[in-house]
């Protein structure tokens, strides 16, 4: 299952906000969201906005921390970041926060 698909198996109908990268317009990304009924429905964040997202700050934080390690699967990168989180080495970004300012 993709991630798609586990979104929607966690949460059901959502908004999926991204940013307007031509990747996450792709006809391929359209196509799958649509497989889902409507309960998956992509919104856009203005372009150009003058100040980075939330999300920017904290992949630079989890970059810079992970920067020095080695991975052997992608299960053990996030298992790391689940740990940073935990730890409060990195905070979950609060995107309610940054819509309503």
């Amino acid at each position: 299952m993709g991630f798609l698909g586990r979104v929607h198996k966690r949460f059901g109908r959502v908004l999926l906000l991204v940013d307007n990268a031509p990747y996450h317009k792709s006809k391929r990304v359209m196509e799958c969201a649509g497989s889902y009924n409507g309960d998956i429905m992509p919104g856009y964040l203005p372009p150009y906005t003058p100040e980075p997202g939330p999300i920017g700050a904290e992949w630079r934080v989890i970059r810079r921390a992970l920067s020095a390690k080695v991975f052997g699967t992608l299960e053990e990168m996030e298992r790391s970041v689940r740990a940073m989180v935990r730890r409060k080495e990195i905070l979950p970004v609060k995107m309610a926060d940054y819509l309503m300012v």
